[in-house]
């Protein structure tokens, strides 16, 4: 932009300037982006040159960074306005947009995200970082892409920064198991250039080298740049007088050449975020392992044990193992922790956000979250009347409620409807007592009990809906509109008190059969033993991709600001690790099915879903306290 503008005022004179580069363009600068002629109608007269050269001489600075790059502490008079310097930038936006799809034939581009590193500008030789978990609460868990590119003036020029990238590789490869991720040192200006525009996200820690690239960006995509006093100075106004969106954060952050790797960068970089922040409800649960602990175990065991989905009535306690294996291991959270639930902790919670009932709706999986979240609370009966109750009707295994008494008055309705395909099923004249336990109403072979007319007409505060959507789905064309319905659906109908959590779809496990099975290490280990068939388990992870991506547009759109973002509750990462404990996995009790390794015997790793989703509502009610304590002081 500086040549350009240069040869702007050369051109009163007839003088043009052509980048050479151009003809080699794979070790060419940044210049191979432009047109070989900039002459562009760019509008820059002499005396606007001669006003930016003279501010770069009167500050001493030797680069051409202050033509574009207002000295900091120094106030541009009008003649280099930020406003002027953006208009005569953005005649020739179009043509770089069209140098870098040509730019693509000789450079292998990401997409995805693309985070680029580098110097803070050229005059300073030195790099910035910031905690890791910036990125990672920023990057969509849909992507399967992440490009982390490095300029080699960095890798030359300062001292740490070849291990601040690889640092980072590591830690968003484990965080992002399902993205393949790269890193790569940029040879040239041009390349760098050509990723940043590329990226569907672009994150940048503070540099220079993001801006021009970030203003020239396709609207639609979205950028992350960390912002620092004294760093940009007129860039904020110029982002709203082009009328783009960034984020430009204030955030701690630290110069890597000042940081020894081991003693200071590394325990930096990773450092977790406080467990009542707003970064740990998209976090918690996404890194970490099972660990086997008897301590834990005691706590684990239900008061009385379910009728139901208590897969091993016979098995028998030694004094090594005095309880079931599956029920010994609890999840560690190397980010932020997840909480083990108890009464009054949720009741709490629950009156802080305003909320008095709790709805589960969805399948069978979902039909057991309720039942362990009950028994967690201490509850000795089950929540669901058994069929030798003189009450009971055959609907009521689909469609019920209970009272949690919180005490000091205040009460939380706990209910649960069947929805295999949360599909909205509302007919005013559904007849209840037609359903029966072996005869589906709904699909293939799905219940379908209404839902959306419960979820809208309830009389008390706010609802906690904690839904789901998936098992019961058996191809990627029909699930984008299983979430579609459901989000057209909150946006007409969710009130400003309600709180929707969307829990991630999780598949089973092939080799559940398996004797003296443990938890999987990883998530490698896991995809082996992935097999494509008719139960479309391996179609799991992609249908969590089009959830997170939908439900990402539906909490940007500027029409749904009257309403709490949608919750999305991420259980996949930290249950395809449990090849155990399934409801046919050793030793299996004679009632139950041969081959279900997709439902969990309880009590077991389907607990750790309601310690999750009580975590995430303890965050929420923590981020609602601080959020309300300013107004409060006022």
């Amino acid at each position: 932009m500086a040549s350009t503008m240069i040869a702007q005022g050369g051109g009163m004179w007839r003088m043009s300037y052509q980048p050479f580069c151009r003809e080699q363009s794979n070790v060419g600068s940044v210049q191979e982006l432009l047109p070989n002629d900039t002459n562009l109608g760019m509008g820059a007269g002499v005396e606007f040159v001669e006003n930016l050269c003279r501010n770069c001489l009167d500050n001493n600075v030797q680069t051409l960074d202050c033509l574009g790059f207002p000295i900091e502490g120094k106030q541009p008079g009008d003649a280099v306005n930020p406003v002027h310097i953006m208009n005569r930038a953005r005649a020739f936006q179009h043509n770089i947009g069209h140098a870098t799809k040509a730019l693509r034939r000789l450079h292998e581009t990401a997409g995805g995200v693309v985070i680029y590193l580098d110097v803070v500008s050229s005059e300073e030789n030195r790099a910035i970082a910031v905690p890791l978990t910036w990125y990672a609460e920023r990057i969509p868990s849909s992507t399967r892409s992440l490009h982390i590119v490095v300029s080699s003036r960095c890798v030359q020029k300062v001292d740490g920064c070849q291990e601040h990238a690889q640092l980072m590789s590591q830690y968003l490869g484990d965080m992002f198991p399902r993205a393949k991720m790269d890193l790569e040192v940029a040879p040239t200006s041009g390349t760098a250039w050509t990723r940043m525009m590329d990226a569907s996200i672009l994150m940048c820690p503070p540099s220079t080298a993001c801006l021009l690239p970030a203003l020239f960006r396709d609207a639609s995509k979205r950028t992350h740049l960390v912002d620092m006093a004294g760093m940009y100075l007129w860039f904020r106004f110029a982002v709203r007088e082009v009328t783009k969106t960034f984020h430009l954060p204030l955030e701690l952050a630290r110069d890597v050449s000042k940081m020894e790797v081991t003693a200071q960068l590394t325990p930096f970089l990773v450092q977790v975020p406080t467990e009542d922040s707003r970064e740990c409800l998209s976090l918690r649960g996404k890194l970490g392992s099972w660990q086997q602990d008897l301590q834990y175990a005691a706590s684990a065991q239900y008061l009385t044990p379910l009728n139901r989905f208590r897969a091993f009535p016979d098995w028998q306690a030694t004094p090594d193992m005095p309880y079931r294996e599956s029920t010994t291991y609890k999840w560690v959270d190397n980010v932020c922790p997840v909480e083990l639930i108890n009464k009054q902790g949720f009741c709490h919670a629950m009156q802080g956000l305003g909320l008095t009932r709790l709805y589960m709706v969805g399948d069978s999986l979902s039909l057991q979250m309720a039942m362990s979240f009950w028994k967690l609370l201490g509850n000795e009966d089950e929540p669901v009347l058994r069929p030798t109750d003189q009450e009971f009707k055959q609907w009521m295994r689909f469609q019920w409620s209970r009272t949690i008494d919180c005490g000091g008055g205040f009460n939380v309705e706990l209910q649960f409807t069947r929805n295999d395909l949360i599909d909205s099923n509302d007919d005013q004249n559904f007849n209840f007592d037609k359903i029966s336990d072996h005869e589906f109403n709904c699909g293939v072979a799905e219940f379908c009990m209404p839902w959306m007319r419960q979820f809208s007409d309830y009389q008390g505060g706010g609802t906690l809906l904690l839904i789901n959507g998936g098992t019961h789905v058996h191809d990627l064309d029909s699930y984008p509109k299983v979430v579609s319905n459901f989000v057209n659906f909150m946006n007409g109908h969710q009130r400003p008190n309600d709180v929707i959590m969307f829990r991630t779809t999780v598949p089973g496990h092939e080799n559940c059969l398996m004797q003296n099975a443990k938890p999987l290490s990883n998530h490698k280990e896991f995809e082996a033993s992935l097999i494509a068939d008719y139960r479309s388990w391996h179609l799991f992870g992609p249908y969590n991709d089009i959830l997170y991506k939908a439900v990402q547009e539906r909490n940007d759109s500027k029409y749904n600001k009257d309403k709490s973002p949608i919750q999305i509750l991420d259980v996949y990462p930290m249950t395809i690790l449990r090849q155990d404990g399934h409801l046919s996995s050793p030793p299996r009790c004679s009632t139950c099915r041969e081959d279900d390794c997709l439902h969990y015997a309880l009590p077991g790793p389907i607990d750790w879903w309601t310690h999750l989703m009580y975590s995430n509502l303890m965050n929420l009610a923590a981020v609602k306290k601080q959020e309300d304590q300013p107004q409060a002081t006022k």
